[in-house]
């Protein structure tokens, strides 16, 4: 998986994401094995903007830009 190879290649070891479909929407969990800061945290989301890129990418699916908006919490 993208999201696994982008975050092992920056921290030694993947993180994990998980994807749960409730009834309010999309409910995204990104977690790694290390003591946690915000720095690690802001990078993980960008691997997972980065993910998205490239699949899109992948698939021929043109695009001017990749805005995500991280909540503060990201646990």
């Amino acid at each position: 998986m993208l999201f696994a190879e982008y975050t092992r290649h920056l921290y030694g070891q993947s993180a994990r994401l998980s994807i749960e479909i409730t009834t309010s929407g999309y409910d995204i969990k990104f977690t790694i094995n290390r003591p946690g800061s915000e720095g690690v945290e802001q990078m993980i989301v960008f691997c997972f903007a980065l993910m998205v890129a490239t699949l899109r990418a992948r698939q021929g699916m043109s695009f001017k830009a990749l805005i995500h908006d991280a909540p503060d919490d990201l646990r």
